[in-house]
């Protein structure tokens, strides 16, 4: 009797430990419309997830990993929501660990106040400075662009720099306003070519008249 007690008590034990040490199974259906939470950590296609994580979602031979599909009647509303509460931690970041590699490297992150890294952004803007081509676009002659510079310190139609630490800056008019500079240096350089050309031309003139 003593054995059967003895034994029933260290199979109590090893369930506590083996549910203490394992993660625990969804048991529920998988139709089922109720609530479902957690205080622990959540392994999805995992058995045990990291101590460091909250929820771990592992995908092995899938296409995809975890799907977010949202249908919203407003503007601005959520798909995926990261909040943090320091500047510096990755609201959002995306690894790849290339075969070979000395593991995980940051090829798309974006920090609560920091860095947005990819390998092409596409800006969508409803104007492009083509504009400083036509015939009827004043363009500043180099002397009142010099005026302009003296007075202000910035290029004209380019915000300032105190403006631009204070409020940050929009890079798609930021492009925009950049191409209306280049294209008017352009300009600039061609009416100094065409005229250095008129000047030897000239020169030429009157070495031939000697």
């Amino acid at each position: 009797m003593k054995t059967s007690n003895l034994f029933l008590t260290l199979s109590a034990i090893a369930m506590l430990f083996s549910i203490e040490i394992n993660a625990q199974q969804w048991t529920g259906t998988s139709t089922s419309t109720g609530e479902l939470y957690r205080t622990g950590r959540t392994g999805i296609g995992i058995v045990n997830p990291p101590n460091d994580t909250q929820l771990y979602v592992r995908a092995n031979n899938l296409k995809v990993g975890i799907v977010s599909e949202t249908t919203h009647t407003t503007d601005f509303q959520f798909g995926v929501l990261s909040a943090v509460n320091r500047a510096n931690t990755k609201a959002f970041a995306v690894l790849f660990d290339p075969p070979g590699s000395a593991g995980y490297s940051d090829t798309f992150v974006v920090f609560g106040d920091g860095r947005v890294r990819a390998t092409e952004v596409r800006v969508k803007t409803p104007i492009f400075p083509d504009y400083v081509f036509e015939s009827d676009y004043n363009l500043m002659s180099l002397s009142e662009v010099d005026a302009y510079i003296q007075e202000n310190k910035h290029l004209p139609n380019v915000p300032a720099a105190k403006d631009i630490v204070e409020n940050g800056m929009e890079v798609g008019k930021m492009q925009v306003k950049q191409m209306e500079k280049i294209e008017e240096l352009y300009l600039h350089v061609i009416q100094l070519e065409k005229r250095i050309k008129a000047l030897e031309a000239e020169n030429k003139e009157l070495k031939e008249k000697k």
